[in-house]
């Protein structure tokens, strides 16, 4: 081993189970702040407006709906029983994306697949899936909200 490199954990390798291994926490459903976005709650009569804005104002902001399984919605009122749907999956813990520097939400970030006592003991499964922001995708904010929701 060179060394500059990390010294491998002392344990033998084996088939072994893990035993005794402790349940993952789902995560709470609380606003995360941070320096330039907020993640809230997703909450459907809140949110809804402003995030149908953001995905369908233009042609260009509805090319998101190209990426995801769903959309584009053809009402505010199919948009926003597809949140209602989205908010209620107990696996799923969905935010809304509020940009500190417009105020207004502009995409959603999910935690996926939270199992805490799979058969595993693996504990929770996160895998971030976002539609972020549809404004700028590409930009600053969509990396500090990814950095956001890793805390």
């Amino acid at each position: 081993m060179e060394p500059d490199q990390e010294t491998p954990f002392p344990r033998p390798l084996s088939d072994a189970a893990v035993n005794n291994a402790t349940s993952g926490l789902i995560p709470a459903r609380v606003p995360l702040e941070g320096r330039d976005v907020r993640l809230e709650p997703l909450n459907p009569s809140e949110h809804a407006a402003e995030l149908l804005e953001a995905s369908h104002s233009s042609e260009e902001a509805r090319r998101i709906c190209d990426y995801l399984p769903d959309g584009p919605w053809s009402s505010s009122d199919s948009f926003e029983a597809w949140l209602r749907n989205n908010a209620a999956i107990f696996e799923r813990v969905t935010y809304a994306i509020r940009s500190n520097v417009t105020g207004r939400a502009c995409g959603m970030a999910s935690y996926l697949d939270i199992h805490p006592k799979d058969p595993w003991g693996n504990g929770v499964f996160l895998s971030a899936s976002s539609t972020t922001p549809w404004e700028s995708s590409a930009s600053p904010l969509a990396c500090r909200m990814i950095s956001l929701s890793l805390r």
